[in-house]
């Protein structure tokens, strides 16, 4: 650089922003400027250009959590894969994280009152764990998760062939028909 640049600023900074300025400054004095035009170039494909199949095989070639290749190398729509991925990051918009964004809104959950966060929305929550007895019947299991690790432990414990399948992949219906098949033949005609 030919000339110093002088930046100040209108408030003061606590020790860990300034440590972070000086990071920032550090990196500014060592990157070097060319006269050479930019080049725009994807790394995650040989020929540096974009395509979907090189991010979906950068999203699914390393582990980047604990359930990674779960979810994206499972059988079921990509819809689904997206929500589990941002239920297991911890990204749903549930009330704890429109409060982290200045909602103005209320906590509690609509169903029971409690704080709401994505644990107990999918799992603690009465209303969840209403909806995970049905499943748990269904199945003939005989405990229900409370976390998203644990439902990853059940899925495979419990479901037909393992990781394999999950019970995204059931519809309503076929819930429905066993249910109603489970039930109808424990009634007694009179």
């Amino acid at each position: 650089m030919s000339g110093s640049v002088q930046i100040t600023f209108r408030r003061w900074l606590t020790p860990e922003l300034h440590s972070c300025w000086n990071l920032i400054q550090s990196d500014m004095h060592n990157f070097r400027l060319h006269d050479s035009d930019d080049v725009i170039l994807w790394k995650f494909e040989k020929s540096g250009k974009f395509s979907v199949k090189s991010l979906y095989n950068a999203l699914t070639s390393d582990d980047s959590g604990p359930f990674h290749k779960n979810i994206w190398k499972g059988k079921v729509p990509q819809n689904i894969k997206i929500f589990i991925w941002l239920l297991t990051n911890n990204a749903i918009l549930t009330k704890d994280n429109h409060l982290k964004r200045k909602w103005s809104g209320s906590p509690s959950c609509a169903f029971c009152n409690q704080d709401e966060n994505a644990n107990h929305l999918f799992f603690t929550c009465p209303v969840a764990k209403v909806v995970w007895a049905v499943i748990t019947r269904v199945l003939g299991a005989n405990n229900i998760p409370t976390s998203i690790a644990q439902c990853w432990k059940w899925c495979e414990h419990w479901l037909p062939h393992g990781g394999k399948f999950h019970m995204w992949g059931l519809s309503g219906r076929t819930v429905m028909q066993h249910v109603l098949k489970e039930n109808l033949s424990k009634v007694q005609l009179r």
